[in-house]
């Protein structure tokens, strides 16, 4: 009986997709005691894959970087951890239970596999799961803030912002939202699609997301970003680019007199003086000054992993404020290189393919999501790493594509 590999893929997939994203969070937060079966998983689909005859050839640059990652992991969690900065037991312990969750990277080759020999389109389907996420997390977060009901109290992270007169509770933001603004768009500027109202509607109702659900505002300046990439790229592809890149510099014109305030409001909520919002910021700052202290002499082998949690003069801080610098911290400089190595790859190949690659318009977006979250969310974070097998997916889909036309 022959094997329907792309069929087996795609279940995989969807399991590790819904065990990461939460779907199982109803009454609290099981993310971390899901990671070992998320890791699991993601070890046998890639063996599975390794079993596959007639597959795709994978680009040696991917498989470097994912050997060079593992490699990295490996060292410090049975090598280098031993002389770390906080070395103790029981955060050896906590370390293994948050970064196992590295082998994830791994399904990116079955995924890259799935993506033009699934019969069904795998990118278009993992967008559905998604989008039906964030719409459920919309929807308990409104009957809890407005309604005073309180359901799958699992999704909601505890605290609570003040957006004007309303103190609003807060859902956790997770990896999954970078994949369904750039898919939305992408589909949003395909002139071939029938369906742009559905996507209008997503690409809307995922701002409100960033803005009122989860209260992120760097998500929403990656949002941001990535909109405006996405639609640049499509002007100056465009016959008309002159026309619409005028009228584009008239919108924004016209939009950023009308919500002046408001946007002058959101910069100086940045700003270490704002006696709300800018406490945050000051704290960041302090902490990463803090830790950069302890790290000089230890550049190049770094501090070692690190508690999410620390206290330092009796102040506490938490590593996942502080985006991917935390690798340069952990791994030191040399390792920090090789955290970036995907998204560097990613800007390569940004530039490198023009826009007949059909593929290309994803890796795009995603990079100049990937790069504006990073500055405050690690990639390499239990939350957040579940972006990168899909982003190296798609720069191999990119390749293969290009690799396809050219022949």
């Amino acid at each position: 009986m022959k094997k329907n590999y792309g069929l087996i893929y795609t279940i995989f997939i969807f399991i590790i997709l819904f065990l990461e994203l939460g779907f199982f969070n109803l009454v609290q937060n099981l993310n971390v005691t899901l990671l070992p079966i998320v890791s699991i998983l993601s070890i046998i689909i890639f063996l599975i894959f390794l079993t596959q005859p007639n597959k795709k050839k994978v680009p040696i640059n991917i498989k470097i970087i994912c050997i060079l990652l593992l490699i990295l992991y490996g060292m410090y969690f049975f090598i280098l951890q031993k002389n770390a900065f906080f070395y103790s037991t029981d955060l050896c312990e906590n370390i293994y239970r948050y970064n196992n969750i590295i082998f994830i990277i791994l399904y990116c080759f079955p995924l890259y596999e799935a993506i033009t020999n699934s019969k069904n389109n795998i990118l278009k389907m993992i967008f559905n799961i998604g989008m039906f996420l964030v719409e459920i997390r919309g929807t308990v977060w409104l009957l809890k803030n407005f309604i005073g009901i309180t359901l799958l109290p699992g999704y909601f992270n505890g605290t609570v912002r003040s957006i004007g007169t309303f103190s609003l509770a807060r859902i956790s933001v997770t990896f999954i939202e970078g994949f369904l603004i750039v898919f939305a768009l992408n589909q949003f500027l395909d002139n071939s699609q029938k369906n742009k109202r559905y996507y209008l509607f997503s690409i809307i109702y995922l701002y409100f997301y960033a803005i009122f659900v989860t209260q992120t505002r760097t998500e929403l300046l990656a949002f941001l970003g990535t909109t405006f990439l996405m639609l640049f790229i499509k002007f100056i592809h465009s016959k008309q680019r002159a026309l619409l890149i005028i009228s584009m510099v008239i919108f924004i014109t016209i939009i950023s007199f009308i919500f002046r305030n408001n946007i002058n409001e959101f910069i100086y909520s940045f700003s270490p003086q704002n006696t709300t919002m800018g406490i945050s910021t000051q704290a960041r700052l302090d902490g990463l000054q803090n830790l950069f202290e302890i790290w000089n002499g230890r550049q190049w082998n770094g501090l070692g992993f690190l508690p999410d949690q620390f206290l330092f003069y009796n102040v506490r801080y938490y590593l996942s404020d502080y985006g991917i610098i935390v690798t340069l911290l952990e791994f030191g400089i040399v390792g920090f290189l090789i955290t970036l190595l995907p998204i560097l790859l990613g800007v390569y190949y940004s530039f490198k393919f023009n826009s007949q690659n059909k593929y290309i318009n994803y890796v795009q977006g995603l990079t100049i999501y990937i790069i504006i979250l990073s500055v405050t969310m690690n990639l390499y974070w239990y939350e957040f790493i579940g972006i990168l097998p899909i982003y190296l997916a798609l720069i191999m889909e990119c390749i293969y594509y290009n690799n396809i036309e050219m022949k």
